[in-house]
């Protein structure tokens, strides 16, 4: 009788740690399965395959900083695909072991945030295993949920790994999914998510930004749709680098921008916060559905943001390929009146005004130009595409040199009765990029810059806005006008041209005139 115990006993702890054994194989094999592949992306995998690889080749190889977090759009790829590759070009440059993916959600109201019990993703390209030690982890955090519903037709996450796991290969997944939060409980998510942050981690917002026309309810321009929908959204970008999570909250409640990644941005600003100063942050591309439809009353508008590790090198590095620096509001402000107080030290022939700007985006190098116009009409312009001065410096220096240097203005300088009616405009500059062909260029966001021989000529790119001419007449005009060149020598061999990017400040459009 006893022996038949002990064989009953050992059948049982048998049976168990099979049935054990079972449960992990299963638990090893819940997939979730792609839900967009087909609709908003290719299903099949040499498609999908290609398609990111084009999307890939038409982005500049970056300048070999490490990214630590990047934002990215989700929508359908035809539309944002071209934006995010931006980001995912700068990451598929490193190596990392660790993906944390926050997405909002779209279709299940939660509150907090939610990790799933899924242990891989599968795309088209493969599958992604999920780090399931980091989200039982997260489970035991405060505002951390468990809801499969959340994820199972969720596209802002599973549009974000065709990118990743073709620039990085394999790699472990965080997917977190975002619901409603406010600031205190974005602040609470990172300080939980902080331990599992390390040098072989990327973090990965997921959003597309401002949703404008009567379709999403939200109509904040009648005019001039298009222009106002890429300020408002370059605005909010500058909020975004700053790494100051209340000033992109107030944002959101001053404008109502409809940006769907809203919570998943703050918990990422909140994440960086404490280490702005060892991060770089650039808005690395801009576009909107209206430049595919044509239609932008019913548009939306996609962003591409890297949050780059800096470096002793790259801290004073301008070579940041085909990006500019975004600006924070005060920062703008702050330039106007560097340049303003500048510009009348100048025509009053007093000394240089003694300037306290220790805000580290103006310590940042890249080229500069300053335009001074009284009631409309050109009065100076000069500036320089490089730098080994901070920001601050070079606008103070160009300000002055516009009031008084300019060539064209030596026997007409600027006056101290013109000061009450002038108006300052900045253009911050990104690097110059040359160009393999100059009709490339995008009106009204590339300005160029030609070269032949001993002669140069330069145009802003908002000289193209301001005339309405084609990509032909702005590059001839700058060989004719500017360099003192044949219209046509942009098409000669020994014509070199480059373009270049420039974030716009105003006097006009400052809150504070």
């Amino acid at each position: 009788m006893r022996d038949l115990q002990k064989v009953v006993v050992l059948l049982l702890v048998l049976g168990l740690h099979l049935y054990g054994d079972h449960v992990a194989a299963a638990d090893e094999t819940k997939l979730r399965e792609p839900a967009f592949a087909g609709t908003w992306y290719p299903a099949d995998k040499t498609s999908l395959d290609a398609m990111i690889t084009d999307f890939l080749s038409k982005v500049p190889a970056r300048d070999g900083r490490r990214p630590v977090a990047l934002i990215s759009p989700h929508a359908g790829y035809l539309y944002s695909g071209q934006c995010a590759a931006h980001g995912f070009k700068a990451v598929g440059e490193h190596t990392y072991r660790r993906v944390i993916v926050l997405g909002p959600t779209h279709t299940t109201g939660i509150r907090g945030v939610s990790v799933p019990s899924y242990t891989h993703y599968r795309t088209p390209l493969g599958l992604v295993e999920v780090d399931r030690e980091v989200c039982r982890s997260l489970l035991d955090e405060p505002l951390f949920q468990s809801q499969d519903a959340a994820h199972r037709r969720e596209h802002s996450l599973e549009s974000q790994l065709p990118f990743l796991q073709k620039a990085l290969g394999e790699f472990k997944l965080v997917p977190i999914v975002v619901g409603e939060i406010d600031l205190g409980g974005a602040r609470r998510i990172a300080s939980s998510l902080e331990s599992f942050i390390d040098d072989d981690t990327l973090v990965v917002v997921s959003s597309d930004f401002t949703h404008t026309g009567s379709r999403f309810g939200y109509v904040p321009f009648k005019t001039d749709v298009k222009e106002n929908l890429e300020k408002l959204n370059r605005r909010a970008a500058a909020e975004i680098v700053s790494l100051e999570p209340e000033k992109f909250a107030a944002f959101l409640d001053e404008t109502g921008a409809t940006i769907c990644g809203r919570f998943p941005i703050l918990i990422l600003m909140a994440l960086l916060e404490s280490r702005k100063g060892d991060i770089q942050a650039e808005l690395l591309d801009y576009r909107a559905s209206g430049d595919v439809t044509g239609d932008y009353s019913d548009c939306v508008a996609y962003e591409s943001i890297g949050f780059f590790k800096r470096g002793r090198e790259q801290a004073a590095n301008s070579g940041r390929k085909g990006a500019v620096i975004m600006l924070t509001e005060e920062g703008r402000e702050k330039l106007l009146q560097i340049a303003r107080d500048a510009v009348e030290s100048a025509v009053y022939g007093q000394p240089k005004p003694k300037i306290v700007a220790d805000e580290p985006e103006l310590q940042e190098k890249c080229g500069v130009f300053v335009t001074l116009k009284t009631d409309g009409q050109l009065r100076g312009c000069l500036g320089q595409f490089t730098s080994d001065q901070p920001l601050w410096q070079l606008v103070s220096q160009m300000a002055a040199a516009s009031a008084t240097q300019d060539p064209r203005f030596f026997d007409d300088r600027l006056r101290p009765d013109e000061l009450d009616r002038l108006q300052i405009e900045i253009s911050v500059l990104s690097p110059l990029e040359k160009m393999d062909n100059p009709l490339d260029i995008e009106l009204g966001k590339d300005g160029i810059y030609l070269k032949c021989g001993a002669r140069t000529g330069c145009f802003l790119p908002q000289v193209a806005t301001e005339t309405g001419w084609s990509k032909e007449e702005f590059l001839s005009y700058c060989c004719l006008h500017k360099a003192g060149l044949p219209a046509d020598a942009w098409k000669h061999e020994d014509t070199e041209v480059y373009c270049f990017k420039a974030e716009i400040i105003d006097e006009d459009e400052a809150p504070s005139r």
